[in-house]
């Protein structure tokens, strides 16, 4: 995916009047995997709780690659809104669970590794 797209889709998840706009944003955003984590990332911290309970929310969908993300989730698992707080709590703990998976930091699953008898 062009770089440069970046910029739209992060005012496009902005959009609070359009909300099949916003979705199709953040759902680009998860896509673009390492790329995407800033802009998800950002709308922990918007004004509105429906979108960062979605923005935890599309973080446990990105688990593999949003390690970067827990301190801002550990923040939101203190948000004043019951649903954000325990949609960070429930990201926390599938990132956490992905990293343990990934001990060779390759993020492969054992699949293929066992010999046939």
């Amino acid at each position: 995916m062009d770089p440069s797209i970046s910029p739209v889709i992060a005012r496009a998840v902005h959009d609070r009047f359009d909300p099949v706009r916003r979705e199709a944003a953040l759902a680009t955003a998860i896509e673009m995997k390492e790329r995407g984590l800033p802009i998800v990332v950002a709308e922990l911290n918007s004004e509105d709780p429906v979108m960062r309970e979605d923005a935890a929310s599309a973080l446990q969908s990105m688990a593999e690659v949003a390690a970067p993300a827990l301190p801002a989730l550990r923040s939101a698992s203190q948000d004043p809104d019951p649903s954000v707080r325990e949609t960070a709590e429930n990201t926390i703990k599938a990132i956490e669970t992905a990293l343990r998976k990934e001990p060779s930091g390759e993020g492969e699953s054992d699949q293929g590794s066992a010999k046939p008898q």
